[in-house]
């Protein structure tokens, strides 16, 4: 039976348990088909460690009956603890917040070994207070080190069965395989993260080197994604869709970079096939970035940045609500910034001048809610105070 359970989770029948004699659970035929899903739906779909929390909630809700759950990580020499708690209120909706753990999880990080606390009021390792704003009185614990390659990097705690019951050390069993689990997401993420955040660094570097190509039009990426974020900010759009619109932002004219360098600085007006030319960037943008499978939700908010609310825009001529809420927040940043910075074929405007083409073109050419947001992030967005005075 021990070799099955560990065998389908994909870890050993002893790894992971530091000094801990492995539990064999006895799984419901319906509760093993629900652990395994959960945890195929977890591992590698999410690089946000609250998702994994959430998830991960939802896993022992369903598994172990738990009323809520805390994923506590340890920092560099497991002397601090920190991490999120998430749990049910009132049996419906789900709540999270940061934990700074318990006194419980603690000592099994120290200890590497888990530990079931029933009663936990009347020990001294109990913690009542710690989860009572989220309606979990924690009276009843269950904990499991995370260990990831023979190194604890933190504990899953879950507290309180919904039915008043206490924990088992049949739930124990279970526990520690998603326990396991939850290590492996979070040691993912993490690679993802730094995965990420070296993909992104190469991005800037693309953007700007294709910025660099034209004098006129240095640092206008950068420009666009502080614009864009400030508009998304207004529009209290989540730090994940804020994070898309910054990356949409950075690489929304990399396909420039197939664009003859005589097209993209020439003084006079263009010609059609030019122009032509000009309107294939954002498709020669989306072909860049098609092959970066974190960047497929940018790919659409790139490839409309150019389409106008009225349907005369480019590539597909999409109208209104059926262009992404980013691209039209892109398009409204994109437009500011090419109309206040001077171009081969034009002095720049003043900004007043530019805020008034806004207005005048919302609805035609931009989507009204885009404008708002924008402006009302030119008047309210911390840091502004000395532009402002300029306008």
């Amino acid at each position: 039976m021990k070799t099955e359970w560990a065998s389908w989770l994909g870890i050993s029948p002893n790894e992971g348990q530091t000094g801990c004699k492995v539990i064999e659970p006895v799984f419901e035929g319906n509760q093993k088909l629900q652990l395994i899903r959960g945890v195929r739906d977890v591992i590698g779909c999410t690089y946000e460690f609250e998702e994994i929390v959430r998830q991960f909630a939802e896993i022992t809700e369903h598994t172990l009956s738990a009323m809520g759950l805390a994923i506590l990580l340890c920092d560099g020499d497991n002397q601090e603890l920190s991490g999120l708690a998430c749990g049910l209120k009132s049996g419906v909706e789900r709540q999270i917040r940061k934990s700074p753990g318990s006194k419980i999880a603690r000592r099994v990080i120290r200890q590497g070994k888990p530990l079931i606390v029933n009663d936990a009021f009347n020990t001294p390792l109990g913690d009542g207070e710690i989860y009572k704003d989220m309606n979990i009185s924690a009276r009843s614990v269950m904990c499991a080190p995370l260990i990831s390659r023979s190194r604890i990097i933190g504990a899953i705690e879950v507290f309180d069965k919904l039915n008043g019951s206490d924990f088992t050390e049949h739930d124990l069993g279970i526990l520690i395989p998603i326990a396991n689990t939850a290590a492996i997401a979070v040691e993912s993420s993490r690679a993802q993260k730094s995965m990420i955040e070296e993909v992104k660094s190469t991005i800037k570097a693309l953007a700007a080197a294709i910025d660099a190509k034209d004098p006129y039009t240095r640092g206008h990426s950068q420009r666009v994604v502080q614009y864009s974020l400030m508009s998304g900010r207004s529009l209290s759009l989540s730090p994940r869709e804020l994070e898309i619109i910054e990356y949409a932002g950075i690489l929304h004219d990399v396909g420039k970079i197939g664009i003859p360098d005589a097209i993209l600085s020439k003084r006079g007006p263009l010609t059609d096939q030019e122009y032509s030319a000009i309107r294939e960037h954002p498709v020669i943008s989306t072909n860049i970035i098609d092959d970066i499978p974190f960047l497929e939700p940018v790919r659409d908010i790139v490839l409309h940045h150019h389409e106008k609310y009225n349907g005369s825009g480019y590539p597909h001529g999409l109208i209104g609500e059926e262009i992404p809420m980013g691209a039209r927040i892109l398009a409204v940043a994109d437009a500011f910034d090419a109309m206040t910075t001077d171009r081969p074929y034009r002095a720049h405007m003043h900004q007043n001048h530019a805020l008034n083409e806004l207005r005048k073109h919302t609805g035609k050419q931009f989507c009204p809610i885009a404008v708002d947001a924008f402006l009302f992030a030119l008047e309210t967005e911390p840091g502004l105070s000395e532009w402002r005075s300029r306008i």
